[in-house]
Protein backbone atom coordinates (compact mmCIF):
# COMPACT_ATOMS: atom_id res chain seq x y z
CA UNK A 1 0.00 0.00 0.00
CA UNK A 2 1.75 3.29 -1.36
CA UNK A 3 1.76 5.64 1.67
CA UNK A 4 2.62 9.41 1.62
CA UNK A 5 5.98 9.42 4.01
CA UNK A 6 7.00 6.83 1.42
CA UNK A 7 6.69 8.82 -2.04
CA UNK A 8 6.91 12.59 -1.52
CA UNK A 9 11.17 12.82 -0.86
CA UNK A 10 12.89 14.20 -3.42
CA UNK A 11 16.03 13.79 -5.74
CA UNK A 12 19.58 15.23 -3.75
CA UNK A 13 19.34 18.16 -6.78
CA UNK A 14 15.91 19.10 -4.78
CA UNK A 15 15.16 17.43 -1.93
CA UNK A 16 12.22 19.31 -0.99
CA UNK A 17 10.80 18.60 -4.25
CA UNK A 18 8.22 16.25 -2.51
CA UNK A 19 7.14 19.18 0.44
CA UNK A 20 6.60 21.73 -2.29
CA UNK A 21 4.82 19.28 -4.59
CA UNK A 22 2.00 18.89 -1.59
CA UNK A 23 2.75 22.55 -0.49
CA UNK A 24 1.04 23.35 -3.82
CA UNK A 25 -1.26 21.23 -3.65
CA UNK A 26 -2.30 22.12 0.03
CA UNK A 27 -2.63 25.83 -1.25
CA UNK A 28 -4.57 24.73 -4.66
CA UNK A 29 -6.66 23.47 -1.95
CA UNK A 30 -6.70 26.57 -0.11
CA UNK A 31 -7.14 28.61 -2.74
CA UNK A 32 -10.59 25.93 -3.82
CA UNK A 33 -11.92 26.75 -0.19
CA UNK A 34 -11.86 30.14 -0.47
CA UNK A 35 -13.44 30.17 -4.03
CA UNK A 36 -16.28 28.19 -2.54
CA UNK A 37 -16.31 30.75 0.19
CA UNK A 38 -17.13 33.39 -1.83
CA UNK A 39 -19.64 31.51 -3.89
CA UNK A 40 -21.72 30.32 -1.08
CA UNK A 41 -21.49 34.46 0.33
CA UNK A 42 -22.55 35.77 -3.13
CA UNK A 43 -25.27 33.11 -3.58
CA UNK A 44 -26.25 34.43 0.09
CA UNK A 45 -26.72 37.86 -0.94
CA UNK A 46 -28.95 36.59 -4.21
CA UNK A 47 -31.22 34.71 -2.43
CA UNK A 48 -31.76 37.46 0.12
CA UNK A 49 -32.66 40.11 -2.65
CA UNK A 50 -34.65 37.52 -4.65
CA UNK A 51 -36.63 36.85 -0.97
CA UNK A 52 -36.90 40.64 -0.56
CA UNK A 53 -38.15 41.28 -3.84
CA UNK A 54 -40.81 38.45 -3.97
CA UNK A 55 -42.17 39.47 -0.56
CA UNK A 56 -42.68 43.34 -1.74
CA UNK A 57 -44.08 42.32 -4.95
CA UNK A 58 -46.80 40.64 -3.33
CA UNK A 59 -47.25 43.16 -1.01
CA UNK A 60 -47.54 45.54 -3.29
CA UNK A 61 -49.54 43.68 -5.45
CA UNK A 62 -52.21 42.42 -2.71
CA UNK A 63 -52.68 46.52 -1.79
CA UNK A 64 -52.97 47.30 -5.27
CA UNK A 65 -54.72 44.67 -6.87
CA UNK A 66 -58.52 45.45 -6.92
CA UNK A 67 -60.82 42.46 -5.87
CA UNK A 68 -64.01 42.53 -6.06
CA UNK A 69 -66.94 41.28 -3.62
CA UNK A 70 -66.91 37.98 -5.94
CA UNK A 71 -64.01 36.58 -3.75
CA UNK A 72 -65.57 33.42 -4.29
CA UNK A 73 -64.39 33.09 -8.08
CA UNK A 74 -62.42 30.14 -8.73
CA UNK A 75 -60.23 32.86 -11.00
CA UNK A 76 -59.98 35.10 -7.68
CA UNK A 77 -58.72 32.25 -4.97
CA UNK A 78 -56.08 30.90 -7.50
CA UNK A 79 -55.08 34.53 -8.09
CA UNK A 80 -55.15 35.17 -4.53
CA UNK A 81 -53.37 32.31 -3.19
CA UNK A 82 -50.36 32.78 -6.14
CA UNK A 83 -49.77 35.80 -4.53
CA UNK A 84 -49.63 34.21 -1.06
CA UNK A 85 -47.44 31.73 -2.90
CA UNK A 86 -44.73 34.21 -3.60
CA UNK A 87 -44.79 35.52 -0.17
CA UNK A 88 -44.02 31.77 0.80
CA UNK A 89 -41.36 31.62 -1.62
CA UNK A 90 -39.80 34.61 -0.54
CA UNK A 91 -39.45 32.79 3.05
CA UNK A 92 -38.08 29.86 1.20
CA UNK A 93 -35.80 31.60 -0.14
CA UNK A 94 -34.98 33.88 3.40
CA UNK A 95 -34.39 29.97 4.89
CA UNK A 96 -32.30 29.22 1.96
CA UNK A 97 -30.17 31.64 2.57
CA UNK A 98 -29.85 30.93 6.55
CA UNK A 99 -29.13 27.17 5.60
CA UNK A 100 -26.64 28.45 3.21
CA UNK A 101 -24.62 30.80 5.82
CA UNK A 102 -23.95 27.44 8.15
CA UNK A 103 -21.90 26.06 5.73
CA UNK A 104 -18.98 28.49 5.01
CA UNK A 105 -18.01 28.84 8.89
CA UNK A 106 -15.98 25.25 8.84
CA UNK A 107 -13.99 25.79 5.96
CA UNK A 108 -13.03 29.10 6.80
CA UNK A 109 -11.83 26.94 10.02
CA UNK A 110 -9.98 24.49 7.61
CA UNK A 111 -8.54 26.91 6.19
CA UNK A 112 -7.10 29.03 8.66
CA UNK A 113 -6.17 25.48 10.13
CA UNK A 114 -4.37 25.39 7.13
CA UNK A 115 -2.80 28.31 6.98
CA UNK A 116 -1.38 28.47 10.57
CA UNK A 117 -0.07 24.45 10.32
CA UNK A 118 0.93 23.89 6.77
CA UNK A 119 2.43 27.51 5.77
CA UNK A 120 4.84 28.29 8.64
CA UNK A 121 6.04 24.47 8.23
CA UNK A 122 6.63 24.53 4.87
CA UNK A 123 8.71 28.09 4.98
CA UNK A 124 10.41 26.86 7.94
CA UNK A 125 11.56 23.77 5.47
CA UNK A 126 12.40 26.00 2.83
CA UNK A 127 14.36 28.10 4.73
CA UNK A 128 16.24 25.01 6.53
CA UNK A 129 17.26 23.55 3.46
CA UNK A 130 18.75 26.74 2.77
CA UNK A 131 20.55 27.35 5.61
CA UNK A 132 21.32 23.26 5.15
CA UNK A 133 22.98 23.90 1.68
CA UNK A 134 25.24 26.99 3.34
CA UNK A 135 26.09 24.78 6.06
CA UNK A 136 27.48 21.59 4.02
CA UNK A 137 29.28 24.27 2.10
CA UNK A 138 30.87 25.18 4.75
CA UNK A 139 31.71 21.65 6.21
CA UNK A 140 33.18 21.01 2.65
CA UNK A 141 35.14 23.98 2.86
CA UNK A 142 36.64 23.48 5.94
CA UNK A 143 37.32 19.68 5.04
CA UNK A 144 38.86 20.61 1.65
CA UNK A 145 41.26 23.60 3.95
CA UNK A 146 42.12 20.71 6.27
CA UNK A 147 42.81 17.87 3.67
CA UNK A 148 45.28 21.31 2.48
CA UNK A 149 46.85 21.26 6.11
CA UNK A 150 47.58 17.70 6.54
CA UNK A 151 49.74 18.55 3.21
CA UNK A 152 51.31 21.03 4.58
CA UNK A 153 52.32 19.24 7.61
CA UNK A 154 53.45 16.76 5.17
CA UNK A 155 55.89 18.97 3.07
CA UNK A 156 56.94 20.81 6.18
CA UNK A 157 57.91 17.64 7.94
CA UNK A 158 59.66 16.33 4.71
CA UNK A 159 61.56 19.96 4.27
CA UNK A 160 62.79 19.73 8.33
CA UNK A 161 63.79 16.24 8.09
CA UNK A 162 66.13 17.10 4.99
CA UNK A 163 67.38 20.31 6.53
CA UNK A 164 68.54 18.81 10.17
CA UNK A 165 69.68 15.34 8.19
CA UNK A 166 73.28 14.39 9.44
CA UNK A 167 72.21 17.52 11.98
CA UNK A 168 72.12 16.61 15.88
CA UNK A 169 68.16 17.85 16.99
CA UNK A 170 67.84 20.49 19.19
CA UNK A 171 66.44 19.35 22.23
CA UNK A 172 63.53 22.07 22.27
CA UNK A 173 61.08 18.48 22.90
CA UNK A 174 62.54 19.35 26.55
CA UNK A 175 61.76 22.93 26.95
CA UNK A 176 59.52 22.59 30.25
CA UNK A 177 56.98 25.10 31.73
CA UNK A 178 55.08 25.80 34.94
CA UNK A 179 51.35 25.80 34.50
CA UNK A 180 49.31 26.19 37.22
CA UNK A 181 51.83 24.24 39.53
CA UNK A 182 52.84 21.29 37.07
CA UNK A 183 55.45 21.14 34.76
CA UNK A 184 55.06 20.21 31.90
CA UNK A 185 57.09 20.68 28.13
CA UNK A 186 55.68 22.54 25.68
CA UNK A 187 54.15 19.59 23.22
CA UNK A 188 52.96 17.87 26.37
CA UNK A 189 50.82 20.85 26.79
CA UNK A 190 50.04 21.77 23.41
CA UNK A 191 48.29 18.32 23.06
CA UNK A 192 46.30 18.55 26.98
CA UNK A 193 45.25 22.03 25.15
CA UNK A 194 43.99 20.63 21.87
CA UNK A 195 42.42 17.89 23.51
CA UNK A 196 40.46 20.20 25.66
CA UNK A 197 39.28 21.87 22.84
CA UNK A 198 38.17 18.72 21.06
CA UNK A 199 36.71 16.61 24.19
CA UNK A 200 34.65 19.16 26.28
CA UNK A 201 31.54 19.73 24.77
CA UNK A 202 31.17 23.75 23.50
CA UNK A 203 27.85 25.44 22.70
CA UNK A 204 27.04 28.56 21.56
CA UNK A 205 25.06 31.09 23.63
CA UNK A 206 22.14 33.60 22.55
CA UNK A 207 22.89 37.02 24.15
CA UNK A 208 20.98 40.51 23.31
CA UNK A 209 24.02 42.05 21.74
CA UNK A 210 24.62 38.02 19.51
CA UNK A 211 25.49 34.88 19.58
CA UNK A 212 28.73 33.62 21.49
CA UNK A 213 30.40 30.97 19.36
CA UNK A 214 31.75 27.67 21.35
CA UNK A 215 31.54 28.51 24.76
CA UNK A 216 32.50 25.78 27.13
CA UNK A 217 30.86 25.36 30.44
CA UNK A 218 33.86 25.92 33.99
CA UNK A 219 31.99 22.41 35.39
CA UNK A 220 32.76 20.73 31.89
CA UNK A 221 35.96 22.06 31.88
CA UNK A 222 37.06 21.03 35.71
CA UNK A 223 35.32 17.59 35.45
CA UNK A 224 37.25 16.46 32.42
CA UNK A 225 40.76 17.27 34.24
CA UNK A 226 39.56 15.20 37.31
CA UNK A 227 37.82 12.42 35.16
CA UNK A 228 39.99 12.21 32.19
CA UNK A 229 43.32 13.37 33.53
CA UNK A 230 42.81 12.14 37.42
CA UNK A 231 44.37 15.55 38.92
CA UNK A 232 42.85 16.66 42.06
CA UNK A 233 39.94 19.39 42.26
CA UNK A 234 42.62 21.73 43.42
CA UNK A 235 45.26 21.23 40.68
CA UNK A 236 42.61 21.61 38.29
CA UNK A 237 41.38 24.81 39.33
CA UNK A 238 45.21 25.96 39.59
CA UNK A 239 45.40 24.81 36.00
CA UNK A 240 42.45 26.48 34.69
CA UNK A 241 43.46 29.77 37.00
CA UNK A 242 46.58 29.69 34.96
CA UNK A 243 44.88 29.32 31.64
CA UNK A 244 42.84 32.52 32.45
CA UNK A 245 45.83 34.31 33.41
CA UNK A 246 48.26 34.03 30.72
CA UNK A 247 45.10 34.53 28.43
CA UNK A 248 44.41 30.70 26.93
CA UNK A 249 40.88 31.15 28.29
CA UNK A 250 38.41 34.14 29.43
CA UNK A 251 35.01 33.82 30.79
CA UNK A 252 32.49 35.01 28.96
CA UNK A 253 31.27 38.19 31.65
CA UNK A 254 33.18 39.33 34.79
CA UNK A 255 36.58 38.55 35.38
CA UNK A 256 38.20 36.93 38.45
CA UNK A 257 39.78 33.19 39.12
CA UNK A 258 37.88 30.17 37.92
CA UNK A 259 34.94 29.40 38.40
CA UNK A 260 32.55 26.61 37.45
CA UNK A 261 28.70 28.77 36.84
CA UNK A 262 31.31 30.68 34.07
CA UNK A 263 31.14 29.61 30.41
CA UNK A 264 34.40 30.49 29.11
CA UNK A 265 35.76 30.36 25.59
CA UNK A 266 39.41 29.33 24.33
CA UNK A 267 41.43 33.21 23.15
CA UNK A 268 44.85 31.18 22.65
CA UNK A 269 44.84 28.22 21.16
CA UNK A 270 48.55 26.93 21.77
CA UNK A 271 51.56 28.08 22.64
CA UNK A 272 54.28 28.58 20.50
CA UNK A 273 57.90 27.66 21.38
CA UNK A 274 60.88 29.28 20.57
CA UNK A 275 62.33 27.50 17.15
CA UNK A 276 60.00 25.24 17.04
CA UNK A 277 60.29 23.21 13.68
CA UNK A 278 57.48 24.65 11.10
CA UNK A 279 56.22 21.57 11.18
CA UNK A 280 55.07 20.84 14.55
CA UNK A 281 53.62 24.18 13.97
CA UNK A 282 51.63 22.72 10.51
CA UNK A 283 50.70 19.32 12.43
CA UNK A 284 49.20 21.25 15.33
CA UNK A 285 46.76 23.31 12.95
CA UNK A 286 46.40 20.65 10.58
CA UNK A 287 44.60 18.76 13.23
CA UNK A 288 42.78 21.41 14.68
CA UNK A 289 41.06 21.95 11.20
CA UNK A 290 40.35 18.50 10.90
CA UNK A 291 38.70 18.66 14.14
CA UNK A 292 36.53 21.92 13.25
CA UNK A 293 35.55 20.23 10.00
CA UNK A 294 33.96 16.95 11.88
CA UNK A 295 32.44 19.22 14.35
CA UNK A 296 30.73 21.04 11.32
CA UNK A 297 29.75 17.94 9.36
CA UNK A 298 28.43 16.50 12.73
CA UNK A 299 26.64 19.67 12.77
CA UNK A 300 25.68 19.10 9.05
CA UNK A 301 24.09 15.60 9.43
CA UNK A 302 22.35 16.98 13.12
CA UNK A 303 20.56 19.99 11.05
CA UNK A 304 20.13 17.18 8.12
CA UNK A 305 17.94 14.98 10.76
CA UNK A 306 16.16 17.99 12.58
CA UNK A 307 15.07 18.69 8.91
CA UNK A 308 14.46 15.56 7.92
CA UNK A 309 12.02 15.52 11.04
CA UNK A 310 10.07 18.17 10.10
CA UNK A 311 9.93 17.08 6.36
CA UNK A 312 8.37 13.75 8.15
CA UNK A 313 5.99 15.88 10.14
CA UNK A 314 4.97 18.04 7.40
CA UNK A 315 4.02 14.95 5.00
CA UNK A 316 2.56 13.03 7.57
CA UNK A 317 0.29 15.84 8.24
CA UNK A 318 -0.25 16.55 4.32
CA UNK A 319 -2.12 13.54 4.32
CA UNK A 320 -5.27 13.93 6.76
CA UNK A 321 -5.75 17.71 5.64
CA UNK A 322 -5.86 16.91 1.93
CA UNK A 323 -8.04 14.17 2.64
CA UNK A 324 -10.25 16.72 4.66
CA UNK A 325 -10.32 18.61 2.15
CA UNK A 326 -11.65 16.76 -0.33
CA UNK A 327 -14.32 15.51 2.48
CA UNK A 328 -15.03 19.40 3.63
CA UNK A 329 -15.82 20.17 0.08
CA UNK A 330 -17.58 16.81 -1.02
CA UNK A 331 -20.48 17.45 2.28
CA UNK A 332 -20.66 21.06 1.76
CA UNK A 333 -21.87 20.07 -1.77
CA UNK A 334 -23.79 17.37 -0.65
CA UNK A 335 -25.47 20.36 1.88
CA UNK A 336 -26.01 22.75 -1.05
CA UNK A 337 -27.55 20.37 -3.17
CA UNK A 338 -30.12 19.83 0.46
CA UNK A 339 -30.15 23.03 0.24
CA UNK A 340 -31.74 23.72 -3.34
CA UNK A 341 -34.57 20.98 -2.22
CA UNK A 342 -35.91 23.82 0.04
CA UNK A 343 -36.45 25.75 -3.40
CA UNK A 344 -38.61 24.70 -6.61
CA UNK A 345 -38.60 21.62 -8.28
CA UNK A 346 -36.90 23.36 -11.31
CA UNK A 347 -33.21 22.68 -9.21
CA UNK A 348 -34.40 18.70 -9.48
CA UNK A 349 -32.03 18.70 -12.61
CA UNK A 350 -29.15 19.96 -10.71
CA UNK A 351 -29.37 17.78 -7.81
CA UNK A 352 -29.72 14.80 -10.22
CA UNK A 353 -26.40 15.59 -12.02
CA UNK A 354 -24.39 17.23 -8.81
CA UNK A 355 -25.83 14.54 -6.80
CA UNK A 356 -24.95 11.62 -8.42
CA UNK A 357 -20.95 12.56 -8.83
CA UNK A 358 -20.92 13.45 -5.09
CA UNK A 359 -22.01 10.42 -3.99
CA UNK A 360 -19.69 8.67 -5.90
CA UNK A 361 -16.81 10.76 -4.51
CA UNK A 362 -14.85 8.98 -2.33
CA UNK A 363 -12.16 10.88 -0.23
CA UNK A 364 -10.33 7.63 0.34
CA UNK A 365 -9.82 6.75 -2.80
CA UNK A 366 -8.81 9.86 -4.13
CA UNK A 367 -5.86 10.25 -1.28
CA UNK A 368 -4.70 6.89 -2.10
CA UNK A 369 -4.34 7.44 -5.62
CA UNK A 370 -2.08 10.58 -5.27
CA UNK A 371 0.76 8.83 -3.83
CA UNK A 372 0.79 6.55 -7.32
CA UNK A 373 0.31 9.54 -9.38
CA UNK A 374 2.27 12.32 -8.02
CA UNK A 375 4.93 10.65 -6.23
CA UNK A 376 8.62 12.75 -5.99
CA UNK A 377 10.70 9.77 -4.05
CA UNK A 378 11.20 6.84 -2.36
CA UNK A 379 14.23 7.52 0.26
CA UNK A 380 14.71 10.83 2.26
CA UNK A 381 17.72 13.52 1.46
CA UNK A 382 20.57 11.23 1.01
CA UNK A 383 22.99 11.07 4.12
CA UNK A 384 25.73 13.61 4.79
CA UNK A 385 28.97 11.21 5.61
CA UNK A 386 31.34 13.35 6.93
CA UNK A 387 35.16 12.42 5.15
CA UNK A 388 37.23 10.85 7.72
CA UNK A 389 40.86 12.52 8.44
CA UNK A 390 44.24 10.72 9.83
CA UNK A 391 42.75 12.31 13.48
CA UNK A 392 38.65 11.43 12.52
CA UNK A 393 38.23 8.39 15.38
CA UNK A 394 35.08 7.61 14.50
CA UNK A 395 33.66 5.52 12.01
CA UNK A 396 30.15 5.54 9.99
CA UNK A 397 27.26 2.75 9.09
CA UNK A 398 24.54 4.69 7.74
CA UNK A 399 24.86 6.07 4.14
CA UNK A 400 28.27 4.20 3.35
CA UNK A 401 28.15 1.40 0.74
CA UNK A 402 28.20 -1.91 1.17
CA UNK A 403 31.20 -2.34 -0.52
CA UNK A 404 33.29 -0.36 1.57
CA UNK A 405 31.43 -0.81 5.18
CA UNK A 406 31.84 -4.37 4.70
CA UNK A 407 35.43 -4.82 3.07
CA UNK A 408 36.44 -2.49 6.29
CA UNK A 409 35.35 -4.84 8.46
CA UNK A 410 36.60 -7.75 6.07
CA UNK A 411 32.54 -9.11 6.30
CA UNK A 412 29.83 -10.20 3.86
CA UNK A 413 26.85 -8.81 5.57
CA UNK A 414 27.25 -5.55 7.53
CA UNK A 415 26.80 -6.47 11.18
CA UNK A 416 23.73 -4.10 11.96
CA UNK A 417 21.45 -6.37 9.98
CA UNK A 418 22.89 -9.26 11.43
CA UNK A 419 22.62 -7.94 14.75
CA UNK A 420 19.07 -6.61 14.43
CA UNK A 421 17.86 -9.79 12.93
CA UNK A 422 19.22 -11.75 15.21
CA UNK A 423 17.88 -9.90 18.30
CA UNK A 424 14.33 -9.63 16.36
CA UNK A 425 14.55 -13.71 15.85
CA UNK A 426 15.20 -13.90 19.72
CA UNK A 427 12.54 -11.59 20.82
CA UNK A 428 9.81 -12.87 19.13
CA UNK A 429 10.93 -16.41 19.74
CA UNK A 430 10.67 -16.95 15.60
CA UNK A 431 10.59 -20.84 16.15
CA UNK A 432 7.95 -21.36 18.65
CA UNK A 433 5.14 -22.73 17.30
CA UNK A 434 2.68 -19.80 18.90
CA UNK A 435 0.85 -18.34 15.57
CA UNK A 436 0.36 -14.68 17.90
CA UNK A 437 4.36 -14.34 18.36
CA UNK A 438 4.57 -15.29 14.20
CA UNK A 439 2.01 -12.95 13.06
CA UNK A 440 3.20 -10.09 15.83
CA UNK A 441 7.02 -10.38 14.10
CA UNK A 442 5.55 -10.47 10.88
CA UNK A 443 2.81 -7.20 11.59
CA UNK A 444 6.41 -5.31 12.98
CA UNK A 445 7.41 -5.64 9.23
CA UNK A 446 4.05 -4.54 7.92
CA UNK A 447 3.85 -1.14 9.96
CA UNK A 448 4.29 1.78 8.96
CA UNK A 449 7.48 3.50 10.76
CA UNK A 450 6.17 6.35 12.93
CA UNK A 451 8.28 6.66 16.08
CA UNK A 452 10.97 8.35 14.15
CA UNK A 453 12.47 10.31 17.08
CA UNK A 454 12.90 6.76 18.96
CA UNK A 455 14.59 5.25 15.60
CA UNK A 456 16.92 8.09 14.83
CA UNK A 457 17.99 7.48 18.34
CA UNK A 458 18.90 3.80 17.63
CA UNK A 459 20.15 5.06 14.34
CA UNK A 460 22.83 7.41 16.28
CA UNK A 461 23.97 4.85 18.57
CA UNK A 462 24.38 2.21 15.56
CA UNK A 463 26.18 4.36 13.47
CA UNK A 464 28.55 5.42 16.53
CA UNK A 465 29.75 1.81 16.71
CA UNK A 466 28.78 1.29 20.32
CA UNK A 467 25.44 0.05 20.33
CA UNK A 468 25.67 -3.49 21.91
CA UNK A 469 23.08 -5.99 22.21
CA UNK A 470 21.92 -5.00 25.49
CA UNK A 471 21.45 -1.46 24.20
CA UNK A 472 18.79 -2.80 21.68
CA UNK A 473 16.91 -3.86 24.63
CA UNK A 474 15.83 -0.04 25.88
CA UNK A 475 14.06 -0.19 22.19
CA UNK A 476 10.68 -2.07 21.10
CA UNK A 477 11.19 -4.23 18.04
CA UNK A 478 8.65 -2.04 16.06
CA UNK A 479 11.95 0.29 15.92
CA UNK A 480 14.81 -1.93 15.17
CA UNK A 481 12.86 -2.64 12.48
CA UNK A 482 12.61 1.00 11.25
CA UNK A 483 16.25 1.20 12.13
CA UNK A 484 17.08 -1.80 9.67
CA UNK A 485 14.37 -0.14 6.90
CA UNK A 486 16.18 3.44 7.34
CA UNK A 487 19.63 1.55 6.73
CA UNK A 488 18.86 -0.07 3.21
CA UNK A 489 16.60 2.94 2.06
CA UNK A 490 20.02 5.38 3.23
CA UNK A 491 22.28 3.22 1.17
CA UNK A 492 23.87 4.89 -1.72
CA UNK A 493 23.16 2.21 -4.06
CA UNK A 494 20.62 -0.55 -2.99
CA UNK A 495 20.73 -4.30 -1.75
CA UNK A 496 19.69 -4.94 -5.26
CA UNK A 497 22.35 -2.89 -7.35
CA UNK A 498 21.04 -0.19 -9.52
CA UNK A 499 22.66 -1.91 -12.80
CA UNK A 500 20.69 -4.98 -12.61
CA UNK A 501 17.76 -3.29 -11.86
CA UNK A 502 16.39 -2.53 -15.45
CA UNK A 503 17.47 -6.09 -16.57
CA UNK A 504 14.91 -7.53 -13.57
CA UNK A 505 12.00 -5.24 -14.41
CA UNK A 506 12.75 -7.31 -18.05
CA UNK A 507 12.45 -10.56 -16.32
CA UNK A 508 9.86 -9.99 -14.72
CA UNK A 509 7.61 -8.00 -17.11
CA UNK A 510 8.30 -10.38 -19.87
CA UNK A 511 5.29 -11.83 -21.77
CA UNK A 512 6.87 -14.88 -23.16
CA UNK A 513 5.73 -18.62 -22.28
CA UNK A 514 8.64 -19.39 -20.07
CA UNK A 515 8.25 -21.76 -17.45
CA UNK A 516 8.99 -20.78 -14.04
CA UNK A 517 11.99 -22.20 -13.82
CA UNK A 518 13.66 -20.84 -16.82
CA UNK A 519 12.87 -17.60 -14.74
CA UNK A 520 13.98 -18.36 -11.55
CA UNK A 521 16.98 -19.34 -13.20
CA UNK A 522 17.59 -16.62 -14.67
CA UNK A 523 17.04 -14.28 -11.76
CA UNK A 524 19.79 -15.75 -9.90
CA UNK A 525 22.63 -15.62 -12.67
CA UNK A 526 21.42 -12.30 -12.82
CA UNK A 527 22.16 -11.80 -9.19
CA UNK A 528 25.03 -13.74 -9.07
CA UNK A 529 26.77 -10.92 -10.89
CA UNK A 530 26.39 -8.29 -8.11
CA UNK A 531 29.16 -7.61 -5.70
CA UNK A 532 29.66 -10.42 -2.85
CA UNK A 533 28.51 -7.96 -0.32
CA UNK A 534 25.01 -7.24 -1.79
CA UNK A 535 24.74 -11.02 -2.77
CA UNK A 536 24.98 -12.09 0.46
CA UNK A 537 23.20 -9.07 2.34
CA UNK A 538 20.20 -9.63 0.12
CA UNK A 539 20.07 -13.43 0.97
CA UNK A 540 20.46 -12.67 4.40
CA UNK A 541 17.34 -10.35 4.60
CA UNK A 542 15.23 -12.77 2.33
CA UNK A 543 16.02 -15.62 4.21
CA UNK A 544 14.91 -13.85 7.12
CA UNK A 545 11.87 -12.67 5.80
CA UNK A 546 10.83 -15.75 4.27
CA UNK A 547 10.68 -17.10 7.66
CA UNK A 548 8.30 -15.12 8.33
CA UNK A 549 5.86 -16.30 6.26
CA UNK A 550 6.29 -20.16 5.48
CA UNK A 551 3.72 -20.64 7.89
CA UNK A 552 1.44 -18.96 6.13
CA UNK A 553 -1.02 -20.58 3.24
CA UNK A 554 0.18 -19.68 -0.35
CA UNK A 555 -2.99 -17.10 -1.10
CA UNK A 556 -2.65 -15.50 2.15
CA UNK A 557 -2.57 -11.41 1.34
CA UNK A 558 0.04 -10.73 4.08
CA UNK A 559 2.56 -12.02 1.69
CA UNK A 560 1.87 -9.69 -1.24
CA UNK A 561 1.50 -6.77 1.58
CA UNK A 562 5.28 -7.81 2.59
CA UNK A 563 6.44 -7.91 -0.61
CA UNK A 564 5.15 -4.79 -1.69
CA UNK A 565 5.82 -3.21 1.64
CA UNK A 566 9.59 -4.09 1.62
CA UNK A 567 10.44 -4.42 -2.28
CA UNK A 568 11.88 -0.34 -2.35
CA UNK A 569 14.17 -0.98 0.44
CA UNK A 570 15.90 -3.77 -1.17
CA UNK A 571 15.48 -3.09 -5.24
CA UNK A 572 14.76 0.85 -6.19
CA UNK A 573 15.80 2.29 -9.74
CA UNK A 574 18.38 4.87 -9.58
CA UNK A 575 16.80 7.32 -11.01
CA UNK A 576 13.03 7.09 -9.27
CA UNK A 577 10.60 7.96 -11.58
CA UNK A 578 7.18 8.98 -10.99
CA UNK A 579 5.36 5.59 -12.37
Amino acid sequence: MSRFIDNFYGPDTNPVLGIQKLHSMIIKDINEAEGLITFIKQRIAIEQLYSTKLVELKNKMLSTTVLDDMDSKTTTVVYRQYMEQTGILGDCHISMAETFAQLYPPIESFIDGCKKTMVPRAEAIHNGWIKYEKLKNEALSLEAIASKKFEDFEHYLEIDLHANEGIEPIADEGQLIQVGGRTMSIDSFNDLLSKMQSKVQCEDIWKMLGTLKECYQGQDLLKYLITDLSWTEATSREFLDDLINQGFIKPISGRGPFTTVVSYQWKKLALEALNEPPHKKQRREAHRAAFEASRTGNQVESFRMSLDSMMFEYIQLSHPILHEHIRLIKDTLLSMVDVEKISVVAIKQLEDQLGAFLESLDASKEVKAIPETERTGLRPPTVFVPKRFPSTEESRVFGVPLEIHTAALKLRVPPIIRKCLSYLDDTFALNSSDPTKRSSHLDAWLEPNINLAAIHSLRQALNSGTCSRKDLRKFPPEVIVGVVKQYLIELPDSVCCFDIYESLKMIYLSKTDDSTANRLNSIRNLLATMPTSHFYTLAHLTAYWSSLINHLPSTDPKISHLANSLGSYVLRPEVMLRI
